[in-house]
């Protein structure tokens, strides 16, 4: 299902998305999906997962089975007991379990694959991707392109202090399917001094997608290309600029 084998992937996406919420915030109804949001606690950006759940019973049989499609996985649980079809409803606690160990998996694989130095000579620029630090995303820390400091210019356009700009770049779900892999992430620029909103738990930050353009082209657009597994080179197209992963 998550590969698309039997549906095209358009279809697939719209298939596997709730239709409608419910009074409990912790599930949603999809088609024909029981959805389960589940949270992990103990994971460093404690994020909201939707596992998507189906489960039944035939005679003294059970099947419980899920789908999480942020982290490309899921699960079956088959059970019999001689007393009569078991009830597998409490089972869907184990998604909280396992989803904490697949976050903390997706943080080191992350840094493994994308942090790291990139350089080039020609166009005498220089790029550097932090490991994860326990925060979402993954921290831009430096951008120069010659005696440029492309994330100083970018904090007194937007009026931040350059010494309080935070730039995490997010996968945006985008890629070629190509014999390396091209995939796409955008930047949120944010003013870490700002004051938060008195305990709101909200983000609107999604709303700043694309708000600054350089050359006609998003300067919040980055594409890595991956060569078996780790990324190689990232290209930023606002600045017409592609530079490798230093070795």
């Amino acid at each position: 299902m998550l590969n698309s084998t039997f549906m095209p992937s358009a279809v697939t996406r719209r298939w596997l998305k709730p239709i409608v919420n419910t009074s409990n915030l912790r599930n949603d109804v999809g088609r024909p999906w029981i959805i389960y949001k589940a949270t992990a606690d103990f994971s460093p950006i404690n994020p909201v997962i939707d596992a998507l759940t189906y489960y039944g019973t035939l005679g003294s049989y059970s099947s419980y089975f899920g789908l999480t499609p942020d982290y490309n996985t899921g699960f079956t649980i088959l059970a019999v007991d001689e007393n009569g079809a078991p009830d597998l409803n409490v089972h869907a606690d184990i998604v909280a379990g396992f989803v904490g160990g697949l976050e903390k998996a997706a943080i080191r694989q992350a840094g493994i694959r994308y942090a790291g130095a990139y350089s080039s000579n020609e166009t005498n620029s220089s790029l550097i991707i932090d490991k994860p630090d326990g925060m979402s995303g993954l921290s831009l820390s430096k951008f120069t392109v010659g005696d440029t400091d492309i994330r100083q210019e970018i904090a007194l356009t937007l009026g931040i202090a350059p010494a309080a700009l935070s730039i995490r770049l997010y996968p945006s779900n985008v890629a070629e399917a190509t014999e390396n892999g091209v995939f796409t992430f955008r930047a949120v620029f944010q003013d870490i001094d700002a004051p938060i909103d008195g305990g709101t738990p909200t983000c609107i930050t999604w709303l700043t997608v694309d708000a600054l353009n350089l050359n006609g082209k998003p300067l919040d657009l980055f594409i890595f290309t991956l060569e078996k597994g780790k990324a190689r080179s990232i290209q930023v197209p606002s600045l017409d600029l592609k530079i490798a992963k230093a070795t």
